[in-house]
């Protein structure tokens, strides 16, 4: 399990951030959605700016929360946008200003205990536009939409080819690994490349937004 890196804040420095961290920016137009994915389980309000925490799992009797504008793994003070020192984390309030239209922008949370242990997700807040909604982060590979390329994700590949389940929307795209636009055997086999480290079309980094072919749904 990861461990937390320095993390000590003193009182003056915290409530900085709290002061800071609480005022709003003026909202952007267009319908805005919030997803997090990861290890903790939760929601954003657009209108509010602010996350819900419903579920991450315990951390010890003691737990901080930070939300971060980057994946650096050692924080500094201009990473954080939000900080939650309490033992009992619900909701935290970000002073951000929502994506401007067509647009999306991406926040990082990690939640650490007394214990040593970390829990992590990805914050994604996407703006409409009038073309017609941002174009996805989920990465291709990633069919569950969890955060990372596993061999589940290969499963799930292989039973929407055998007709076992059926694949919808993003996780239908990201199932389309190699962007030919059809979801075959060959891109489960990908995915099983990808995560033993071998050559693959799969690099972990391109998204559904960045496909040319999209998968027609069935």
């Amino acid at each position: 399990m990861k461990k937390f890196t320095k993390l000590v804040f003193s009182c003056a420095a915290v409530a900085a951030l709290t002061a800071a961290v609480g005022t709003a920016a003026m909202a952007a137009k267009g319908d805005v959605t919030g997803t997090i994915t990861g290890d903790i389980t939760g929601s954003y309000d657009p209108g509010t700016k602010t996350i819900t925490v419903t579920d991450y799992a315990s951390t010890g009797e003691e737990s901080t929360m930070l939300v971060l504008n980057n994946d650096a793994s050692t924080v500094a003070e201009g990473d954080i946008e939000a900080i939650n020192q309490e033992a009992k984390i619900a909701t935290i309030p970000l002073g951000i200003e929502n994506p401007a239209e067509g647009e999306t922008a991406t926040y990082y949370i990690r939640i650490g205990g007394s214990n040593g242990e970390i829990r992590t997700a990805t914050l994604t807040i996407a703006t409409e536009g009038e073309d017609g909604p941002a174009p996805s982060t989920q990465k291709l590979g990633d069919v569950n939409n969890d955060g990372s390329i596993q061999n589940g994700d290969a499963t799930d590949i292989a039973k929407h080819v055998a007709g076992l389940t059926v694949l919808e929307g993003d996780n239908l795209q990201a199932a389309d690994v190699n962007d030919d636009g059809q979801v075959a055997n060959g891109d489960a086999t990908d995915v099983a490349k990808f995560i033993a480290g071998l050559d693959s079309s799969v690099d972990g980094n391109k998204t559904v937004g960045d496909k040319t072919k999209p998968v027609a749904a069935e």
